[in-house]
């Protein structure tokens, strides 16, 4: 998932926190908590679809197989990233400016991705 991360999540995440900024712009409490409800229920559910549908079927050229992953997988491991990224994202949407919020969300998420790879391969 750092692969999915490095050449998927950054070129879109910075035009996704780009437009997330324009849209609500400010740092006041409603308006981080409006950029958190936004950003799990649109950035959240892609990406783990991607890393419980895409990455089992690149893997192994099974549909069925991808789409096990993904209905057994997906659920927790996207409520449990909720947990995760809503305490990471309240941090960088108060405290750091846009250009360095991609910088902390790849460095951040080397630490995500090893606990959803464990995940994944373990259960």
């Amino acid at each position: 998932s750092s692969g999915i991360n490095a050449e998927y999540g950054g070129p879109v995440g910075y035009v996704w926190y780009g437009k997330l900024e324009k849209w609500l712009p400010g740092t006041g409490g409603l308006t981080i908590a409006k950029k958190l409800l936004l950003d799990e229920v649109a950035w959240g559910p892609l990406f783990a679809a991607t890393v419980f549908y895409v990455l089992p079927l690149v893997e192994t050229g099974n549909k069925d197989f991808a789409l096990q992953e993904l209905k057994q997988k997906f659920l927790p491991a996207w409520l449990g990233s909720a947990g995760f990224w809503m305490v990471l994202q309240s941090i960088n949407f108060k405290f750091l400016p846009l250009q360095y919020r991609m910088p902390y969300m790849m460095a951040m998420s080397f630490v995500y991705d090893t606990g959803l790879a464990i995940y994944r391969y373990q259960y």
